[in-house]
């Protein structure tokens, strides 16, 4: 099961930390925050099924590289 935890998230679009363009499509900012959330979310998955997926698979790698190049810091 895979839940996305609002807390934090800035939907009005006139609020300068906002993320959204328009209450509902992510900006730059809301696209970070929700790949991170999802990046977590299958660290953990990948952690529960160690014996079928490698935890540093390139894939995993390759998100973190997007995610450090654009400073999404956590």
């Amino acid at each position: 099961m895979v839940r996305f935890d609002f807390q934090g998230w800035v939907a009005n679009p006139r609020v300068p930390t906002t993320h959204t363009f328009d209450w509902l499509h992510p900006n730059p900012s809301g696209q970070k925050k929700m790949a991170r959330a999802w990046l977590k979310t299958l660290d953990q998955a990948m952690e529960i099924q160690k014996e079928t997926f490698e935890p540093e698979s390139e894939p995993r790698k390759r998100v973190q590289e997007y995610l450090d190049k654009r400073g999404a810091a956590e």
